[in-house]
């Protein structure tokens, strides 16, 4: 890889077609902005990495930066803020994740030290995963569409804990380690040792990007899956279908889905997408002139795209909540999130399909059965802990 090319890549960091039958949305619904409730205000809250309702009513928050973790109770008061940023064994380097156990503890994914840590229930736990089965370089994301190596992608399922990795001979970045992706799984325990076990395929589930992408090595369309109930949700890009899957791979439901945008990859849309993550991500007085980085852009772009499909993805990320519901999140172009929009495809477990749009104001982390959890920013750019009522029969 040339050196410009993994200079746009620091950059982000720091910072699909065929013959398929098409499902049509079955209902709309716009969230009107009123409907956005702040639950928590604080000082403590700056840029949200994520946040995760436990069952006993507290909300945690996780801060790009100290304090990392911010705790309301269920009314919205403050319950506590710690977490800061150093090489102690109570202090954190890169936490990037927040998982709810069947217990209900609260860990925490520290990247850089590659370890999960027990957040909640008195002193910190501590459990190191082990270099040589989950070393960082194998995990993958669907952060900046994937284009990043780690943080990982973590989810829960069965009382454990899972993660999504690559084999040693898929590509070293890109969206496409995507599409090479197993999850495997492993118990939280700080009195044992981290002993993954293989769960999931995604290549046996959904082929491989040279099926609708020849050629792409680099960045396409890429599948994304989430725990759903006994087995898992997946976005398949060949099929343009929502899949329900067993543990074992086998399909459970498929769902087609609304006819493909097929966005064409352009230079303007890449500048687009990276900038704005700077603008999200970077101070003011820290973030390079417009013009200069569209410049180094456009002159990176024509190598960029000779690795890449002519489209950009189509979907973004995919949530299910606790009545098994799949939120499957539009990419967007013109996102402030490395194309995270406002629209959400919600699919039951009857095959209908919705769509709901929210404000631009209002970023969602997590569904609940009753809420869509987020954050809220105020026309000053002051976050706040916040929720939506979901009233769609959840």
């Amino acid at each position: 890889m040339r050196g410009g090319l993994r200079f746009l890549l620091f950059s982000l960091s720091v910072v699909a077609c065929g013959d398929t039958k098409e499902n049509a949305v079955a209902a709309l619904r716009t969230v009107a902005p009123e409907e956005v409730r702040v639950h928590a205000t604080s000082d403590h809250v700056s840029r949200v990495v994520d946040l995760a309702p436990a069952p006993d009513g507290r909300v945690w928050v996780l801060n790009s930066s100290d304090p990392f973790f911010v705790v309301f109770d269920a009314e919205g008061d403050l319950d506590r803020s710690f977490g800061n940023e150093g090489g102690g064994p109570e202090e954190f380097n890169i936490p990037r994740a927040l998982v709810l156990d069947s217990a209900g503890a609260v860990w925490t994914h520290d990247v850089l030290r590659q370890r999960f840590v027990r957040l909640s229930g008195g002193e910190l736990r501590i459990v190191p995963l082990p270099q040589d089965e989950l070393p960082l370089a194998s995990f993958v994301t669907f952060e900046d569409a994937g284009l990043r190596v780690g943080p990982a992608w973590v989810g829960e399922w069965g009382g454990r804990v899972l993660v999504g990795r690559v084999p040693p001979s898929a590509p070293p970045q890109g969206s496409v380690r995507l599409w090479d992706a197993e999850l495997v799984s492993f118990r939280l325990d700080p009195d044992s040792v981290v002993t993954p076990r293989r769960v999931l395929s995604i290549p046996e589930v959904v082929g491989d990007s040279e099926e609708r992408f020849p050629g792409a090595t680099f960045f396409a369309p890429y599948p994304i899956w989430t725990p759903c109930g006994d087995g898992f949700a997946l976005y398949d890009p060949n099929r343009n279908q929502l899949r329900r899957v067993d543990s074992a791979g086998a399909d459970l439901q498929a769902v087609d889905l609304p006819a493909e945008r097929r966005v064409p990859l352009s230079a303007e849309g890449m500048f687009r997408l990276a900038f704005d993550q700077l603008r999200a991500e970077m101070p003011s007085a820290q973030q390079p002139d417009s013009a200069e980085f569209r410049q180094m852009m456009d002159a990176q772009f024509p190598e960029f795209r000779a690795r890449s499909a002519d489209v950009f993805p189509e979907y973004a990320d995919l949530r299910c909540s606790p009545d098994e519901r799949a939120w499957l999140q539009r990419f967007d172009v013109s996102g402030g999130w490395f194309g995270r929009g406002p629209r959400w495809l919600v699919i039951d477990r009857d095959g209908a399909v919705a769509e709901w749009t929210f404000p631009s104001s209002f970023r969602p982390l997590a569904f609940t059965e009753r809420r869509v959890w987020g954050v809220a920013t105020d026309e000053l750019g002051v976050p706040s802990v916040a929720w939506v009522e979901r009233a769609d029969g959840g």
